[in-house]
């Protein structure tokens, strides 16, 4: 097939050079968001016991708060990405990221750690929506599971690092602070953020692809979206209830293995480093390739999304292994499951959606999928847990199995139904236009 010039896509016009440097530092964004978070993972527990919180508001602190923040903010934010240079907003965003972890170091009790919690919401909005939508634009068509799956490696390596280095820092900040050494590793962390910001400062907002035409208002993106609702529907439902499974792990794994298992913060940061990472790569890499593998077939991937999510349910029964070793392994699992789902869903809709419609539909998926299921994971958890009888560290190891194997689950019948629904709905309105030859 002939395209002409005018129709070829941004990343042909974009020097290889260029191309390659900006996708990592996308790549270098997406860790220090997962990096920072997993930090917190980690210290929430002596946050907990520095500031004396209940394992309800720790629930509210991981879960509630800072994703209904992002839950709101994502539809707008999906618009924005749409419409304006993605490249600033990112800026803007790690600026707003590294004063909210700077709230988190002054905090003298819940409510401001409530508050950094909630900007870091609206930050994570930014800075996970726009990457993908600017990798898009910078990577063939052909070549975009192979992008996702970098920028999911990259959160893999950046949420090791979180726990690693976290450990490594609050240990040796404990040798020099006698209170609170924490708040001294948050600041460390924090400065690690502002690194990254003049290299989006020299940074060009690449060119749109598959855009289908034009600028088009937001009520007729709004409708272009509805036409796609008897696909999407299922696909957000599976993602909310795949998400309760991998918020559970990100918000209690720490907690649970310092508690139940009685290691250091040390141990905690090294051994859960370590499977995350090496987890997260297994899931990204296996995830862009069975995807594309199953593109060349006319499929997208849906099933292999729901057996993906039955294993990570099944990971939150990791606190019921009689060993930390096997908790740990059982969590690497879990992890490795999350991170082919977190491929699989933004390659899914950038194969499935033309370019004016991706970050409106990440934006949806953030709000109606990821959103719910993040905030209901953590809380509800602590909700099992408090109906359970036993001692604490035992009923809070029984609530995260059931409520993981449960949602997981649900999670696979949901995706089922969108594999179904891929097989009979008309063709993508992205394949149609390059069987049009209207893109490359």
């Amino acid at each position: 097939m002939t395209v002409p010039d005018g129709a070829l896509t941004a990343a042909r016009l974009t020097p290889h050079k260029t191309r390659t440097g900006a996708l990592v530092l996308l790549v270098l964004t997406s860790a220090l968001l997962l990096m920072d978070t997993s930090l917190i993972s980690l210290l929430i527990e002596p946050m907990r016991r520095d500031l004396a919180f209940s394992d309800a508001e720790l629930g509210l602190l991981q879960g509630a708060f800072p994703t209904i923040a992002y839950a709101v903010c994502a539809l707008p934010i999906g618009l924005l990405v749409d419409r304006f240079n993605r490249v600033r907003m990112i800026l803007v965003a790690l600026v707003v990221w590294t004063v909210a972890l700077l709230l988190i170091m002054i905090a003298p009790g819940f409510w401001l750690l409530a508050v950094a919690k909630i900007l870091i919401g609206c930050v994570q909005a930014v800075l996970i929506t726009a990457p993908f939508s600017l990798a898009a634009d910078l990577t063939e068509r052909r070549r975009r599971s192979i992008a996702v799956s970098a920028l999911v490696i990259g959160q893999a390596m950046g949420g090791a690092l979180g726990f690693v280095l976290g450990g490594v820092v609050f240990t040796a900040m404990s040798t020099v602070v006698d209170t609170e050494p924490w708040r001294y590793t948050m600041l460390v962390f924090a400065a690690a953020g502002l690194l990254l910001i003049p290299f989006f400062l020299r940074m060009r907002e690449p060119a749109r692809s598959e855009t289908g035409g034009g600028t088009h208002s937001a009520r007729a993106l709004f409708a272009e979206l509805g036409r796609h609702v008897r696909v999407l529907w299922p696909l957000f439902v599976g993602c909310a209830f795949a998400q309760v499974g991998a918020s559970l792990l990100q918000a209690w794994a720490a907690p649970v293995l310092l508690r139940r298992y009685g290691l250091s913060e040390l141990s905690v940061g090294n051994m859960v480093g370590l499977v995350m990472f090496a987890g997260g790569i297994v899931g990204a890499v296996l995830a862009g390739w069975i995807i594309e593998l199953l593109r060349r077939r006319g499929r997208r991937g849906a099933l292999s999304m729901g057996i993906a999510a039955v294993l990570l349910g099944v990971a939150g029964a990791m606190a019921l292994m009689p060993t930390g070793g096997g908790a740990v392994a059982v969590f690497g699992a879990g992890i490795a499951a999350n991170a082919f789902i977190g491929t699989a869903l933004p390659a899914f809709l950038m194969l499935y959606l033309p370019n004016e419609l991706r970050g409106l539909a990440g934006g949806a998926l953030i709000l109606f999928g990821v959103g719910p299921g993040a905030a209901v994971g953590p809380s509800a958890v602590a909700f099992v847990a408090g109906l359970l009888p036993g001692g604490s560290a035992l009923s809070l190891a029984e609530a995260m199995a059931i409520t993981g194997v449960v949602t997981g689950l649900v999670a696979f019948v949901f995706f089922a139904l969108l594999a179904r629904f891929t097989r009979t709905h008309p063709e993508p309105v992205a394949e149609a236009a390059v069987q049009a030859g209207t893109i490359a």
